[in-house]
């Protein structure tokens, strides 16, 4: 799954977890979801350059996470 937008954007590399000027815990949160499933989620973004997410959920996680 990939998402994408045209915004205001942020810098790729200084948003890490840990000390900023700011709590980034949404991306700490999806990385830990997506860890949960097995799968591998990624940001690619610059200031003024839009966001784009990817997130890869092995087909056995998704199969296996369902109730039917």
């Amino acid at each position: 799954v990939s998402i994408a937008d045209d915004g205001r954007g942020f810098d790729a590399d200084r948003v890490e977890d840990g000390p900023t000027d700011w709590p980034h815990y949404g991306m700490t949160t999806m990385r830990r979801r997506a860890a949960a499933i097995d799968a591998q989620i990624a940001w690619t973004s610059a200031p003024d350059a839009g966001t784009i997410v990817e997130l890869v959920v092995p087909l056995g996680a998704a199969v296996e996470g369902t109730n039917r």
